[in-house]
């Protein structure tokens, strides 16, 4: 409905609109148009009660054309054409012109179409129709449709005024239609079809209200079927799950932590069973605290020195053979290369043990032809031979 609008009110805005525009203002520019045209009778009415002139569109018809224009439709018709009929814009115009469509229609040597309704007769019309019909009547099927407009907001507010029940358009299909066509696509299909490939998913939606409902009345879908991992409704039959996020979770290995109990994703291979750092310094702490440790550190200090004696020098498991040489000439043989510098480092004119053995390595690599620029010498020092 038009928000109540004070006459003083509409005229002062659509004088600033007039201002700005610098002409007589539309229809369809001014925001309260609808509200203007209701109060003053007639937009026109409005225009001239504001000081403008009138927005004439007749003034640049050809009323010759026209006439022969309405006749031809006449003829083709079968009858005096109406405003609807010839084109509603274009009818008002030519009733501005004429002060009314009739009066246009006089002057063509046609018979006037329009039939002044009140309220009282067109309710009194819409119930004699629905008594003929045995039931109330559509818009369409009512032949003053259009006066109705002119009384009542809506066509539902003037059936309720004339005391008949709502107009209900009768379903193209049954109920038991749809449930059996979806129950054959879903034979077809061997599965439970989507929503993309039933073609009356829109009709089945608005009777059932969800597609899911329609699913249980069809007999495709049970209501408690719950997803395995959230427990909401699953909207699949024959799966359980209610999206791929959960059935991409269900497929994900997990355990629970020993400290806290939290679950945690983990590979099926992995030995962890702590979910974080922190948990697993508590867990190491409380298996030193029960002794789970004690036996294999018993072990370990037991054999600790014989380890590491057959670990050092000459009888490291690594350790290979070189012939180097000196600036003075002096040949080494020597075994484990690294511990050879650590002992005889002050040789090597106050290199580090990592400057010294870098040089021997990179040596090595150039005699192996996988250096750019080789080095054959490290502050007079060469390589003779090694072995692997």
């Amino acid at each position: 409905m038009s928000e109540k609008y004070s006459e003083e009110f509409l005229i002062a805005e659509v004088k600033k609109l007039g201002e700005m525009l610098k002409r007589t203002p539309k229809f369809k520019e001014f925001q309260y148009a609808r509200t203007a045209a209701t109060t003053f009778k007639s937009w026109n009415n409005f225009l001239k009660m504001a000081g403008f002139e009138e927005i004439r569109k007749w003034e640049k018809m050809d009323f010759e054309e026209t006439r022969i224009e309405v006749l031809n439709l006449a003829e083709k018709l079968g009858h005096t054409p109406t405003q609807h009929e010839f084109g509603y814009s274009k009818a008002q115009a030519i009733a501005n012109k004429y002060g009314g469509w009739n009066n246009f229609l006089v002057s063509c040597g046609l018979k006037p179409t329009l039939i002044s309704h009140t309220k009282e007769s067109l309710l009194r019309d819409v119930r004699l129709q629905a008594k003929g019909l045995a039931r109330t009547p559509s818009i369409s099927e009512f032949p003053y449709g259009g006066s109705v407009r002119n009384y009542f907001d809506s066509w539902d507010s003037f059936v309720e005024e004339a005391g008949l029940e709502k107009y209900q358009k009768k379903c193209a299909i049954s109920e038991d239609d749809l449930i059996r066509e979806i129950r054959q696509l879903a034979n077809k299909l061997q599965r439970v079809p989507k929503t993309s490939e039933f073609k009356r998913y829109g009709v089945a939606k608005k009777r059932f209200n969800t597609w899911q409902n329609f699913l249980i009345a069809a007999g495709l879908e049970t209501p408690d079927n719950k997803c395995l991992i959230c427990g909401k409704p699953v909207k699949r039959n024959g799966s359980d799950y209610c999206s791929r996020k959960c059935y991409a979770k269900s497929k994900q290995n997990t355990r629970n932590c020993v400290v806290c109990g939290k679950e945690f994703d983990v590979p099926p291979s992995s030995q962890k069973i702590c979910c974080s750092k922190e948990c697993s310094t508590v867990n190491r702490k409380k298996l030193h605290a029960e002794g789970t440790y004690d036996k294999a550190n018993e072990k370990w200090f037991a054999k600790k020195e014989e380890y590491y004696s057959d670990h050092k020098g000459e009888n490291h498991p690594n350790a290979k053979s070189w012939i180097i040489k000196s600036p003075r000439g002096k040949v080494y043989e020597i075994t484990n290369l690294k511990n050879f510098i650590t002992l005889n480092l002050y040789l090597f004119e106050g290199s580090t043990v990592r400057q010294v053995l870098d040089g021997f390595i990179k040596i090595k690599a150039s005699e192996l032809g996988k250096r750019k620029r080789p080095v054959h010498s490290y502050k007079g020092w060469t390589l003779i031979s090694w072995s692997d």
